[in-house]
């Protein structure tokens, strides 16, 4: 019961089914077409049977008949001898038929007005006027094709309910053009290959940045302040317990990359000091300086340092070798800087800045 409902709901939504024909005289010089009963087979071909014409046209004709309207709308009639109609054996026509009248064998359609009679029959074809004078005569079969009506081919099916397929495909679906049409694989594989192409391009651009980890010193490490730095124990000033100053014209830092290949844009240097005698600069690599301290000498006052310093990526050295921070100070004399821990126990924190 099931598949009878999803038939009945997958029917075109025309009253009956239809077969649209082409015909032509033996020179193709007189055309037209017929509408009959009757469905095609799947291969697009008629089946052989008998066919019921229920309209005709007159498109093409040498004649001066007038090839505006048709069977349906009344331009054309079979007189008195309806239904009028054909056997076809699947290939041709064997018979043209009529219902009333003399003979049965050949159909006649007339002109609205009476004028114009088109005879066809089994080898013989013609057209005549006012039923006597001879305009066509022909000892011919007209040709025939079939092919499905335009009307039904355009027709809309109309769905309610679940319909299921069975399992099987559903062919030659056009690509979607609304929200809520189907997809069809071809649409979708367009998507997946434009969407994968632009991944790949996406992924081509990114830059996958491998971050360092901060560098930390607690001690008063000699690997790490190499040059010009001595240690003492406190308190010289009552904020710092352990100390430790430079006294040198410059006083050099080194700190690894952390085996990290990727280059940052700068470094974040945070040192605490409690004694300054003088201003002083630090420069990276031996690059241009930047002032790190401008104000006047302080004496055992925590001043915090927290600077960026720009990165120049010629001179970085990447993949765990060794970068150096050189404390410059810019006055000649007995000038010295005392370093202590921070709040986090730490002499010395470097970061790494990527953009």
């Amino acid at each position: 019961m099931k598949k009878l409902i999803a038939i009945l709901l997958l029917t075109p939504m025309f009253s009956l089914a239809q077969i649209h024909w082409a015909w032509s005289d033996a020179t193709g010089e007189e055309a037209g077409t017929f509408i009959t009963d009757g469905s095609l087979n799947l291969d697009g071909t008629a089946p052989a049977a008998s066919y019921t014409i229920s309209d005709f046209t007159l498109d093409k004709t040498n004649t001066d008949i007038p090839t505006e309207g048709s069977y349906a709308t009344g331009q054309w009639n079979g007189g008195t001898q309806v239904p009028i109609g054909f056997i076809w054996d699947g290939t041709s026509p064997t018979q043209f038929w009529r219902s009333g009248g003399q003979y049965t064998n050949g159909l006649n359609i007339y002109s609205s007005e009476g004028a114009y009679r088109v005879l066809m029959a089994i080898n013989y074809f013609s057209i005549t006027q006012n039923d006597e004078i001879s305009i066509i005569n022909q000892n011919t079969t007209i040709n025939l094709s079939p092919s499905t009506p335009k009307s039904e081919e355009s027709a809309s099916i109309l769905l309610n309910g679940t319909v299921s397929a069975e399992n099987n495909q559903i062919k030659n679906v056009a690509e979607p053009t609304e929200t809520q049409d189907a997809a069809t694989k071809n649409y979708i594989d367009i998507l997946i290959a434009d969407l994968n192409s632009k991944i790949a391009d996406l992924t081509s651009r990114i830059i996958f940045l491998e971050t360092a980890l901060n560098f930390f010193v607690s001690t008063m490490d000699p690997s790490v302040f190499v040059n010009g730095f001595s240690f003492m124990i406190g308190p010289g000033c009552p904020e710092s317990v352990e100390e430790f100053y430079s006294c040198a014209t410059d006083a050099v830092i080194n700190f690894p990359s952390n085996n990290i290949s990727n280059i940052p844009a700068a470094i974040n240097l945070k040192m605490t000091f409690v004694w300054v005698d003088t201003s002083f600069n630090i420069s990276l690599n031996e690059n241009e300086a930047v002032q790190l301290y401008p104000s006047e000498s302080s004496e055992c006052k925590t001043i915090n340092i927290n600077i960026d310093i720009p990165v120049n990526p010629t001179d970085w050295v990447a993949n765990g070798g060794t970068n150096t921070l050189v404390i410059s100070t810019t006055e000649i004399g007995d000038n010295c800087i005392v370093y202590s821990k921070n709040s986090d126990g730490n002499y010395l924190e470097i970061s790494y800045v990527y953009d």
